[in-house]
Order: structure tokens, then sequence, then C-alpha cells
């Protein structure tokens, strides 16, 4: 009677443990899924104003309003919305002469039309960005 009794306090001491643990196991998952998301769509944005750095650079009949399209056009594969999508060209590639250097700069706020997750938890607030700078080609 004795050992059913020390064993089935045994069982209760590990599903206290299991009880406790599994909070901690789920926000640690959870926190490398938002991270990595966050890192999947920094590594788009770098994609992103690399596009829009070389368009801006290679063809002299490109305006910015093309390669702020170029640029969210891309990116509407990556993420929900572009409407939050800030890019930024400078100085306006029609208007340079050849070996200028032309910066095109992308940002996006994380919020909920990027998210993976329904909520932040370690990257609420933050903006991603990306520059590129190139040089004029024609």
């Amino acid at each position: 009677m004795f050992s059913v009794s020390l064993k089935m306090r045994h069982m209760g001491a590990a599903a206290v443990e299991f009880a406790m643990m599994v909070p901690v196991f789920v926000i640690l998952v959870m926190g490398s899924i938002e991270i990595g998301w966050a890192l999947y769509i920094q590594n788009a944005l770098i994609d992103a104003s690399r596009l829009g750095a070389r368009s801006a650079t290679t063809d002299s009949s490109t305006t910015s309003l093309q390669i702020v399209d170029n640029v969210k056009d891309y990116m509407k594969g990556m993420v929900a919305s572009t409407d939050h999508m800030n890019v930024v060209i400078d100085p306006d590639p029609a208007l340079v002469t050849r070996g200028t250097p032309i910066t095109v700069t992308v940002t996006i706020p994380y919020d909920e039309k990027i998210m993976l997750l329904p909520t932040a938890i370690i990257m609420e607030g933050i903006t991603l960005e990306s520059h590129t700078t190139m040089n004029k080609e024609y």
C-alpha cells in the first residue's frame, strides 16, 4: 500500500513539472517563429531595395514612381499588404548623371499586416529597414 501511494505522488509531481514547463516551451517556440519570420521579411526588404537600386541605376527611362511600384510588386508576394511600406529614392534617378550614387531605402513597420503570429511577442513596435546604394550607369 505504501508503494502505491509513493508512485501516485511521483506521477503528480511529473504532472506539476509538465504544467510549469509547457508555457515556457510554448513562448520559446513562438518567439523563435516570430524572429525567424522577421528575418525572412528583412531579407525580402534587402532584395527589394537591391531591385529598386538596380532599376534606378541601369535604366535611364525609369521614373521614381516606376521604381516604387517595382519594389512594392516584389514585396506583395512576401507580405499581406504593402500599404505601410515606405520607399525613398535619393536622388531622383531621372535628374542625375552617370556615376552619381543613388540610394534606395525601403522600410516597413512590423505590425499585424506582416506578422505571422496573431500577436507580437518580441518584435512589437519594430520597423524593418534596408538601404542599397549603387552608382548610376547610364
